[in-house]
């Protein structure tokens, strides 16, 4: 592996990892300010990407600009792949940094509203979504139709992608994983806060992981009798 590559590959890296860090913050206030704040924060994030890190790699920073580009014979298969494992460990980086950061925040579901009732709609509606995103990236970018204006068209087609999808929308494998990871680390934390506050007999931090937990559907069987016993008072939990 030549240093070029490594160079491109540290900044897929890099770049992947702020517009998750940076998209991933945007979604925790989205509950107060809709999916405006998150859609704007992907979309304006991504193009200081593109022109900061464009002339080094390309700026992909989405496994499925990278699939897209491979697919067309723009980019070859081996540096792909280097693309590929440096997009997923910045996405996982900036998981396990927001978590450290803001533990127990929501950052994002990792279902939609059509995931359970309609899922093969939910695909269809991801994909449709990624085409715009992988579409805009080759007749802008990759076909020089935009010209020096190629990194704001690509941004705002991601932002208006959010817009319409809202904070479910992913349009990338990167943030998905990203968001399920979160999401894992998060019902640890709050799991380790049930056994904590059932140890030490703390009602509120008892009942603040409870509600969380019921909400995720992650609630265990032990944990459940336990919290019972602990404090009967508390609504009954469904647990696996």
């Amino acid at each position: 592996m030549n240093n070029k590559l490594i160079q491109a590959s540290l900044a897929e890296l890099v770049g992947t990892f702020i517009l998750v860090f940076v998209g991933g913050f945007a979604v925790t206030i989205a509950g107060q300010q809709g999916v405006a704040v998150p859609a704007l924060a992907h979309g304006l994030i991504l193009v200081s990407i593109i022109y900061t890190y464009g002339p080094i790699s390309g700026a992909h920073v989405n496994p499925a600009v990278t699939a897209g580009l491979l697919v067309g014979g723009q980019i070859r298969l081996d540096r792909a792949v280097y693309y590929w494992v440096a997009q997923f460990v910045g996405a996982i980086i900036a998981a396990v940094v927001l978590n450290a950061i803001v533990p127990g925040t929501n950052v994002g579901q990792t279902t939609g509203s059509l995931t359970n009732s309609a899922v093969w709609a939910a695909a269809i509606f991801e994909a449709v979504l990624t085409f715009f995103l992988v579409s805009t990236v080759y007749q802008a970018a990759a076909f020089g139709k935009a010209g020096n204006l190629a990194g704001v068209a690509i941004g705002f087609t991601l932002g208006g992608s959010i817009q319409a999808g809202g904070t479910d929308t992913s349009a990338s494998p990167s943030t998905a994983l990203t968001r399920t990871a979160l999401r894992g680390l998060q019902e640890k934390y709050d799991v380790y806060v049930v056994w904590y506050a059932c140890l030490e007999r703390d009602s509120l931090e008892l009942e603040i992981a409870r509600l969380r937990l019921t909400q995720a559907g992650v609630i265990p069987t032990s944990i459940a009798a336990v919290m019972a016993e602990l404090n009967p008072t508390l609504a009954p939990v469904d647990s696996f």
